[in-house]
C-alpha cells in the first residue's frame, strides 16, 4: 500500500530542470519561489531562479505525492537540506551539457545522504548529447558513490511521462524496502 504522505524531492544544479519537471508533472498549480536573474546570469531562456522551493502535487492511485524542488546554487544548500528532510525519494537531475557529471554527483549525493536516511535516488540525465557518456558508465559512477541510486535514466523535464517514470521507479523501490 502506498503511504498517503509521500514527499519526493527534485535536486540538481541551477538550470537542470527541477521547476520544469515539477510543473510538467503537477500542472499549472505549481507553487514557485523564483526571482529574476540578473541579465548577465541568463542561461538561454532561463531568466529566473528558485530561491526557496517549488511545490506541486500529483495523485498516484488516489494518494497524493508531494513534489518539492530545491534551489540549485551551492549557497542555498542549507535550504536544499531542509527540503530533503523527510523525503521518501529523490530525483537528481543532471544537466549533462553543463559540467562534468562527476562534479554533479560529488556535489549532490553527499548532501542527499546527509539530509535523508538513504532514501532511493533516481539520477535523471537531462540535456544529453553525443558527448554524454553511455548510461552504463554513468550508472557505474553513481554506484561507486552511492548504493541508494536505484536507477539512472535519460529524462527530459519538459516531458511529463519521462518525469512520471522517475517517480514510478522511486515508488517501486520504496515498496521493495
Amino acid at each position: 500500500m502506498i503511504d498517503s504522505q509521500q514527499k519526493f524531492v527534485f535536486v540538481g544544479e541551477m538550470g537542470a530542470g527541477k521547476t520544469t519537471a515539477i510543473t510538467s508533472i503537477s500542472g499549472s498549480d505549481t507553487l514557485r519561489m523564483e526571482v529574476p536573474l540578473p541579465e548577465s546570469d541568463y542561461q538561454g531562456e532561463k531568466t529566473t531562479t528558485t530561491v526557496g522551493f517549488d511545490f506541486g502535487v500529483v495523485s498516484l492511485q488516489g494518494a497524493p505525492m508531494y513534489l518539492y524542488g530545491t534551489p540549485g546554487q551551492e549557497h542555498f544548500h542549507v535550504v536544499a537540506a531542509e527540503v530533503l528532510s523527510g523525503a521518501v525519494g529523490v530525483v537528481l537531475l543532471i544537466n549533462a551539457s553543463a559540467r562534468a557529471i562527476d562534479n554533479e554527483l560529488d556535489q549532490w549525493l553527499p548532501l542527499i545522504h546527509k539530509a535523508t536516511q538513504d532514501v532511493p535516488i533516481v539520477v535523471a540525465v537531462n540535456r544529453h548529447n553525443s558527448k554524454t557518456p553511455p548510461l552504463n558508465e554513468i550508472r557505474a559512477r553513481c554506484r561507486a558513490r552511492s548504493s541508494s541510486v536505484v536507477a539512472v535514466m535519460l529524462a527530459d523535464p519538459r516531458r511529463r511521462m519521462e518525469m512520471s517514470a522517475c517517480l514510478r521507479v522511486l515508488t517501486l523501490a520504496q515498496l521493495r524496502t
